[in-house]
């Protein structure tokens, strides 16, 4: 193995150290890169060790241990003992400041019943916010590196729902 090559798969080898000390996580490697799935919604997500920047043990404010993964992209995720955390995308006329700094993949879920809601309660008014919200983590999200075919094909499918049910 090359000096360049092991210095890419020190960073991956400390995340997987990291993620062998949870039950909440599936790791493998595959091809030098490292797949993680989040047990709690099944959800994947693949570090190239090509992408890595560099990888910060850190700890939140009641001393829990967690790692940082800044990608060479500018892109960040954190990854905890039970979740992976993210950066929700900025979406034109959506108050950002409205939404949590770091979401996770299972918040789509949440707003997916309250988008849901919306439609079965006719409460229209707040359903345009509510998309752009899950819009934001979807797009966070796949920005980060997880596979979302199913939640764009729902988005997609409900927005077009959405224009029937206005007709």
């Amino acid at each position: 193995m090359s000096l360049k090559n092991s210095q890419a798969v020190a960073p991956l080898n400390l995340i997987h150290s990291f993620l062998d000390q949870s039950q909440n996580f599936d790791v493998l490697w595959k091809n030098g890169d490292l797949k993680i799935i989040q047990k709690i919604d099944s959800k994947c997500v693949t570090i190239l060790s090509s992408a890595v920047g560099e990888v910060l043990e850190r700890q939140d404010t009641d001393g829990k241990s967690f790692i940082q993964i800044n990608f060479q992209s500018q892109v960040k995720i954190l990854i905890t003992e039970t979740l992976i955390g993210f950066k929700p995308s900025d979406i034109t006329s959506l108050d950002m400041s409205k939404i949590p700094k770091v979401v996770t993949t299972p918040d789509l879920v949440s707003v997916q019943q309250a988008l849901q809601d919306c439609l079965y309660y006719d409460q229209f008014e707040d359903l345009e916010v509510l998309k752009k919200v899950y819009l934001s983590i979807l797009s966070g999200a796949i920005k980060s590196g997880f596979a979302m075919v199913d939640e764009s094909q729902w988005i997609q499918s409900f927005s077009s729902h959405q224009l029937k049910a206005a007709a």
